[in-house]
């Protein structure tokens, strides 16, 4: 896996924008998984996708008027907030800088927001791009690309 910086990141992400949500699910403890698949003019085959999987990193679903959950919740009140992602749009992938939290912005009026609780030691969230390389966040500020 290659260093990469956050700017480069963020355009690769940015693809995802007008991406359809599915298949989200919980996984243990706070972990999350989902894709986001762009799909082909006038057809109903999946052009692209990313696959996200969030893991040792706390994360909050809201909305801009309430907080539909947290990483941390009751997972029958997990479950039932992160279904809501389900079948979104993607509207924007945002990258903060030192901290590699993540937001995405999706239909519905949905923010899921990451926040990267580990300095030293692990990894905070991965995505697969369409090519079949993986963004890799973390440990601490540290940005990776590659299969």
């Amino acid at each position: 896996m290659s260093q990469i910086s956050v700017g480069y990141a963020r355009s690769r992400l940015a693809g995802a924008r007008g991406c359809r949500i599915r298949d989200v699910r919980l996984g243990h403890g706070s972990f999350l998984t989902f894709s986001a698949l762009a799909l082909k003019p006038a057809a109903s085959v999946s052009a692209a996708a990313y696959y996200s999987w969030l893991h040792c990193t706390s994360w909050r679903l809201e909305t801009t008027n309430a907080l539909g959950c947290g990483s941390e919740d009751d997972r029958d009140v997990i479950a039932r907030s992160v279904a809501l992602l389900e079948n979104g749009e993607v509207l924007d992938v945002l990258l903060d800088w030192p901290s590699l939290s993540l937001t995405l912005a999706s239909s519905g009026d949905l923010y899921l927001r990451t926040f990267s609780i580990y300095s030293q030691e692990v990894e905070h969230w991965m995505v697969e791009l369409p090519s079949g390389t993986w963004i890799t966040a973390g440990p601490g500020s540290l940005l990776r690309e590659g299969a």
